[in-house]
């Protein structure tokens, strides 16, 4: 009986040993998992000036447009990994004060409105920054979000006012489907979408002579290189003779061209 015991617990004993045995093997054969950061994000709004500053006369409209967007809490979080999302939120205020993320290289955006190819008082502002994840370490960044389209207004002098009944001011970029009209009493600014590395603007007017009967369309001969948070003021005017008509045009209120038709039509 005491050899049958000894036998009975030397086989248990080897079971045992050969569990051990598969189990090590089966944990050597896994990938050891990646290793884990963490991301603290302090995110803020910049809304005192456009890209190169704006005029006295036009402060106060501008700060009344981007007033709301001075609150962070409803601005949408991304966090992209070679062109994927890989972590969202629909507001600031919902995500966690720290967030874990596999280490690696990443980019968070942070924006609030509606990046939209063209439209009146639609502003858009975003901020992104690239930052690196390590295992075990907790990443703070600092982002700063500011306007991420440019701005565009329309005037026009008092001769030109008195020379032309009808006009309109068309504007084309390669975002838009369609020109975007800015009609003789549009008071609104107009806002259009800008690539990271800018994008060319095509101008127009069109115009209907004091007692004329027919409207023409014509373009401006240059195009304007379009820059994020940046103010456009395009000003038509006649050109103090009786030749035609000219635009000055503003970037960032500091006159950087101003081109004149080389040809007008009789009618005008």
């Amino acid at each position: 009986m005491i050899e049958y015991g000894l036998g009975k617990i030397m086989a248990l004993w080897i079971c045992v040993l050969g569990v051990l045995i598969c189990a090590s093997s089966c944990d050597s054969d896994r990938v050891p998992a990646d290793g884990i950061g963490k991301l603290r994000l302090s995110l803020s709004a910049d809304t005192t000036s456009l890209n190169k500053g704006i005029n006295n006369s036009t402060k106060a409209a501008v700060s009344d447009e981007f007033e709301k967007f001075l609150t962070t809490a409803d601005y949408k979080i991304r966090i992209v990994q070679q062109s994927d999302t890989v972590q969202s939120y629909d507001r600031f205020d919902e995500m966690p004060s720290e967030i874990e993320l596999k280490e690696g290289a990443y980019t968070l955006i942070a924006s609030k409105g509606d990046n939209l190819p063209s439209a009146f008082e639609n502003p858009y502002f975003e901020g992104s920054t690239d930052f690196t994840v390590k295992a075990d370490m907790s990443t703070p960044i600092d982002v700063t979000c500011t306007l991420g389209n440019a701005r565009i207004t329309v005037d026009y002098t008092e001769d030109f006012k008195e020379a032309y009944e009808e006009y309109a001011t068309l504007l084309k970029t390669s975002f838009t489907s369609e020109k975007l009209e800015i009609v003789k009493e549009e008071q609104r600014p107009a806002y259009l979408q800008v690539d990271k590395d800018g994008t060319e603007l095509n101008v127009s007017i069109r115009l209907k002579k004091v007692g004329g009967n027919e409207t023409k369309e014509y373009p401006v001969p240059a195009t304007i290189v379009l820059e994020r948070r940046q103010n456009v003021r395009l000003i038509f005017k006649t050109d103090g003779t009786s030749n035609g008509i000219g635009v000055d045009i503003l970037l960032d209120d500091k006159l950087e061209k101003e081109t004149f038709w080389p040809e007008i039509p009789d009618f005008m």
